[in-house]
């Protein structure tokens, strides 16, 4: 193992994801998708009162999979391969304290502030904010870099997130868990020298629940779980398709994202604007 980083930042699973259903999912750094890295950061696993924040940063290249309108459901971590890890935690876990907050980010990932604030944009949702348990076994163990473990027990939210196009901020909040020191793992991550930190994506944690400012820190590879809309140009997420959806989809046409290459050529350009009325004009 080349590194690890310790004792810095927390994001955890919670039992109230039984149940949850994934329509899709994508990961990234995309690079991570089926190679494990060799890299680990624990704080997810840190012993109360061992509180943290913790902020992605992701930018809209990493996210060119998720359609505009599709609603983020949930998130979920996998486990450094490394054969000193075994499956996690032994007995369930609890956390009094654990929320997630979701924005189009108001910074590119090359921008990003080191105040939480300053990178979360003005639609920010509080997705998830309860007491959370881990339940026993929740991460499995096994692999050896480079090969993957399997994801762990995924974080259901309890407010969709309607992606509409851009770089992405999650903001994380927990309390520490009750597990006691030295019960502790490490989760597949990316360093700040590593290709893509800093440009593609970001990562910061500071002290306590109520963080208002962070450092850099090494990025969890996240896989992100999301829904399709019901109407392909319903992009703004409100079940309705009308002007609003224009005005999302143009904002992102004239941005230059990903999403807005609704033909799929590689190319953002007229053609693209004529696919889109052509979604707008389709009944649902």
């Amino acid at each position: 193992m080349s590194m690890r980083q310790c004792g810095m930042w927390a994001l955890v699973a919670t039992a109230a994801s039984a149940g949850m259903t994934y329509a899709q999912s994508v990961t990234f750094p995309s690079e991570s998708q089926g190679q494990g890295a060799t890299t680990g950061v624990n704080g997810i696993m840190n012993a109360a009162p061992n509180a943290f924040t913790y902020q992605m940063i992701i930018g809209a290249g990493e996210l060119r999979e998720v359609p505009l309108g599709a609603r983020v459901t949930g998130i979920r971590w996998r486990q450094l391969a490394d054969s000193g890890q075994t499956t996690w935690p032994s007995e369930a876990i609890s956390m009094y304290s654990f929320s997630i907050e979701l924005s189009t980010s108001a910074r590119s990932p090359s921008h990003a502030s080191l105040l939480f604030h300053e990178n979360e944009g003005a639609d920010v949702l509080v997705v998830l904010d309860q007491p959370l348990t881990i339940p026993a076994n929740a991460f499995p163990a096994g692999a050896v870099a480079p090969g993957i473990n399997n994801w762990g027990f995924p974080v259901a939210f309890s407010r969709q997130f309607v992606y509409t196009g851009g770089p992405l901020c999650a903001t994380v909040r927990q309390s520490g868990h009750n597990g006691g020191i030295g019960n502790e793992r490490f989760f597949e991550a990316i360093t700040p020298v590593q290709a893509g930190w800093g440009t593609r994506f970001t990562a910061l944690s500071g002290p306590g629940t109520d963080a208002t400012r962070g450092t850099w820190l090494y990025l969890a590879v996240t896989n992100l779980i999301y829904a399709h809309p019901t109407c392909p140009a319903d992009f703004n997420g409100d079940d309705v398709v009308d002007f609003a959806d224009l005005l999302v989809y143009l904002n992102a046409y004239n941005a230059g994202y990903p999403q807005a290459d609704l033909n799929e050529d590689g190319i953002i350009d007229f053609s693209d604007l004529l696919e889109f009325f052509n979604l707008f004009n389709t009944p649902c």
